[in-house]
């Protein structure tokens, strides 16, 4: 059960949601707020992005010498499942990680980490997330999992920010199982889809 809830952590986005947006959506070339339209926001130049990013403790002091943080900026380092499968070894889990945490939003998920320790911990997390996603994405469903602002959570805070929660064994009966995954949580997290880690959940859903 722990292991199917830590997976609807992850969050699955329907692969219809990395289509092109039409002319005019919102985010669209030329829409309202889109980068160059005007008005449209400053777009946050690498430096700064950067100064978001805590290193985690790594044993190795060579993985961190062999790993250029100018080139681990690019979102779709993390977001792009293709480069996401590539990522095997230490250098590539600590690139696709200083990405996640420069395009971090402070005001989303867990928001900026504030120590080493701090980093060091969901760094563990963040991998573990690697690691699921691919295994999810290897299997060709018909839905895609992908690194999102659950990707550094604990379980606990998974637990809050989706409004499940699993009562400890001890609040049980003895001839009681434990709800199944999806009781009680809204409506747009998938309840009533079939059962299976949300497939058939709604588009959009992140």
């Amino acid at each position: 059960m722990l292991k199917l809830f830590v997976t609807l952590g992850l969050l699955l986005v329907a692969a219809s949601t990395d289509s092109e947006s039409p002319p005019g959506a919102p985010g669209a070339p030329g829409a309202p707020g889109a980068p160059g339209a005007p008005g449209a926001p400053e777009v946050m130049k690498d430096e700064d992005k950067l100064s978001k990013v805590i290193l985690p403790n790594i044993e190795s002091s060579d993985v961190l010498q062999s790993v250029n943080p100018h080139n681990c900026v690019d979102r779709s380092i993390y977001k792009d499942i293709h480069k996401l499968e590539e990522i095997h070894n230490e250098q590539g889990y600590l690139c696709a990680y200083i990405a996640f945490q420069a395009n971090k939003d402070p005001q989303d998920g867990v928001g900026l980490y504030h120590s080493k320790e701090d980093a060091t911990e969901r760094y563990k997390i963040f991998k573990k997330s690697v690691d699921e996603v691919n295994k999810i994405n290897e299997s060709k469903l018909s839905w895609t999992a992908t690194i999102n602002k659950f990707s550094d959570m604990t379980d606990a805070e998974r637990e809050q920010w989706l409004g499940l929660r699993m009562p400890p064994k001890s609040e049980l009966p003895e001839d009681k199982e434990r709800p199944a995954l999806g009781a009680g949580a809204p409506k747009s997290l998938g309840m009533g889809a079939p059962r299976g880690l949300g497939m058939g959940a709604p588009a959009g859903v992140n």
